[in-house]
């Protein structure tokens, strides 16, 4: 397969575009691939109700329940190697192993009942030494929405493919019980209040996870990604997912979307990655090198 960077070097890039949504192209990258075990993960029950608990009244949770991420950690290694951002993963069946399998779907089933589905915000992110994770941020600007149980309309999952340590960028909250009214509007203002940044500052608390954890936070919680100090071991690597509670109120509804047990197909998970390249491939502080592929996420995502 052609380097990507040449290929968008060309000014023709219809081919580029119909390799891009031939299957047989993505059947070649990922065929070296061994998939993952189709087994149910563990769960234990005492851990279930725990991470129900946190993220119904702090807004966020941390599962190590250890899924089998080796095969799709693989997936994205072959992307990036052939020059396309890593959120073209999702088009191989290693991933949806994975954000489709018995693990993570006994997880959320066991946290918010069945019924959940997933939305077209997809994305993987790499963080190498030096580097740091996005910006301090909240998914969604607004007052928290809630589904008739209390619990968070929408959530976002970040599956750690990956050791995410202290060291190469863990991810940072701030419990939703303890922030400040501001963090609602947080990115709107140019200025804050010492006092809201000193208590932003107390409460922020750092998740650490071994590889094939799940970390979720509702949209409404600020959250950020570390800086990557560490001199040795691996990269910060992850997948994200945009889930949607079974009773979300209709306003925060998105399509395309699936149940969270579904594996797309593949004209599916296309229009998805081209959906999340134009979201967040247009914004250059988070990811400086994706602005020249968000004309392909108009594309796909048609």
């Amino acid at each position: 397969m052609a380097n990507f960077d040449t290929v968008l070097q060309a000014q023709d890039r219809r081919p580029l575009v119909e390799r891009i949504q031939d299957p047989a192209t993505w059947d070649e990258l990922f065929a070296p691939i061994e998939r993952a075990p189709s087994d149910a993960v563990p769960l234990d029950p005492a851990l279930v109700q725990q991470c129900h608990d946190t993220l119904r009244h702090q807004g966020h949770f941390v599962a190590p329940i250890e899924l089998p991420v080796g095969p799709a950690r693989a997936a994205v290694d072959a992307v990036e190697a052939a020059g396309f951002p890593a959120v073209f993963a999702f088009l191989s069946d290693a991933v949806w192993d994975v954000c489709a399998g018995a693990g993570l779907v006994g997880l959320i089933d066991g946290l918010l009942g069945p019924g959940a589905r997933l939305q077209p915000g997809l994305w993987s992110k790499r963080v190498t030494h030096g580097d740091r994770g996005w910006e301090p941020h909240v998914d969604i600007q607004g007052p928290p929405v809630r589904a008739p149980d209390g619990m968070p309309a929408q959530i976002t999952l970040w599956l750690s493919l990956t050791d995410v340590t202290l060291d190469n960028g863990c991810m940072y909250i701030v419990p939703e019980d303890v922030a400040p009214d501001m963090v609602r509007d947080f990115g709107r203002s140019d200025t804050l209040a010492l006092e809201a940044v000193e208590q932003v500052l107390h409460n922020a608390r750092a998740l650490p996870a071994p590889a094939g954890s799940v970390l979720a936070w509702s949209t409404s919680t600020l959250h950020w990604g570390a800086r990557h100090r560490a001199t040795h071991g691996p990269d910060r690597m992850s997948l994200g997912l945009e889930l949607r509670h079974p009773q979300a109120p209709p306003e925060v509804c998105s399509e395309p979307s699936w149940a969270i047990g579904h594996r797309p197909d593949f004209a599916t998970r296309l229009r998805a990655v081209g959906h999340s390249l134009q979201w967040y491939g247009s914004n250059s502080a988070r990811e400086p090198g994706l602005r020249p592929f968000v004309f392909l996420g108009r594309l796909l995502s048609r």
